[in-house]
């Protein structure tokens, strides 16, 4: 069997500041297991032929996606910190876990069950987003949101000390925060939105001590720990195509 489709589809401009992406995966369920590697994002996912929907919380570890029958599913992939105003509850009580919408309460078990009602997968990535719409926080981005948006747009150099001066809040205040949050620690979401940046470069013909320094590793170890860790294999398995 073939895999199935995958595509994005970009959010709506008013969910921009929460949401990375909407994705949608359809067709017939291919052999053996789709490994899924971490990417500090939560997400909500439809599954529509298991009839449910499910929040994805963040992966501190690389996971195997086996399907058992034919792929039909919309998601909506949130930026690290945009889930939690959508869940209402701390997201750190789904780090490598995930949870039914409908058992998280009203609000998420209606958008479960709004998006189940499309008549198709793309249907539902339009449902999905109508049901964030209607749920958008009225309140404005805060002092940690922007802390974190700091954070995921150059994890490299990020202290969580400086950070937290810079927004005016205390550094116990702003890890704890980032956690229920994100469902990691400051330092947890650094390292594998670096690892992430990382990949692409790992691709590349470039020397893999010039990718370390570019990608604000120590060393071209301390690269290679933090791949071996989150995608199970060496950086130049990784240059073969082998994540």
């Amino acid at each position: 069997m073939t895999a199935p489709g995958y595509c994005e589809v970009p959010p709506h401009p008013a969910l921009r500041p929460f949401v990375e992406c909407c994705w949608l995966a359809a067709g017939p369920a291919a052999a053996g297991a789709h490994e899924v590697l971490p990417d500090g994002c939560v997400d909500f996912l439809i599954d529509r032929a298991a009839g449910a929907g499910f929040l994805i919380g963040a992966m501190t570890k690389k996971h195997a996606f086996v399907p058992l029958r034919d792929v039909a599913i919309a998601a909506v992939r949130f930026r690290p910190g945009g889930a939690r105003a959508f869940v209402g509850q701390d997201l750190d009580a789904f780090t490598d876990d995930r949870a039914e919408l409908g058992l998280l309460g009203g609000r998420l078990r209606e958008l479960a069950a709004r998006a189940l009602d499309a008549r198709s997968v793309a249907g539902t990535v339009e449902e999905l987003q109508r049901a964030l719409l209607s749920l958008l926080p009225d309140r404005p981005r805060d002092a940690v949101a922007h802390a974190i948006e700091r954070l995921v747009a150059d994890p490299a150099s990020f202290r969580v000390d400086a950070a937290a001066a810079a927004v005016g809040i205390t550094r116990q205040h702003l890890a704890r925060e980032v956690r229920r949050r994100t469902g990691l620690s400051p330092k947890e979401l650094a390292t594998i939105l670096r690892f992430r940046r990382a990949l692409p470069a790992l691709r590349s013909p470039a020397p893999l001590a010039r990718v370390a320094a570019e990608c604000g590793y120590a060393d071209q170890a301390h690269l290679a720990r933090s791949v071996r860790r989150f995608a199970g294999v060496t950086p130049g398995a990784v240059r073969r195509g082998g994540a």
